[in-house]
């Protein structure tokens, strides 16, 4: 098949290990920033992401060939890292393993 037509809208939400509230206002838009570009980066096209100070949501289309799990593992660790070189003051950040996974349809995607 030349053209393929597909939607496969995902919400992922995780959050911090033992929900410690790491994301606080003064890096909260830097890791959303880094969030949206690693997910892009791996094939995504970000329709949102936002951070609490204890949790992420982050809402994409993915191609139907791309691993989600391997994708939110990959997300995960490559913001993990440039986010406790940046902020050395801060506690280290670490997720809680795993996540969760919503798919929506388009029309329960946000507007």
């Amino acid at each position: 098949m030349g053209n393929v037509f597909h939607q496969c809208c995902c919400r992922f939400t995780w959050s911090t290990k033992w929900r410690h509230e790491q994301i606080v206002d003064e890096v909260r838009s830097w890791l959303i920033d880094v969030i949206a570009d690693q997910s892009r980066q791996r094939g995504a096209v970000v329709q949102a992401c936002n951070c609490m100070p204890d949790l992420v949501h982050l809402f994409v289309s993915l191609p139907p060939s791309r691993d989600r799990s391997a994708f939110i593992g990959q997300v995960k660790g490559a913001c993990a890292f440039p986010f406790n070189r940046q902020f050395p003051e801060h506690q280290r950040l670490q997720w809680q393993q795993g996540y969760a996974i919503l798919t929506l349809r388009k029309g329960g995607a946000p507007r």
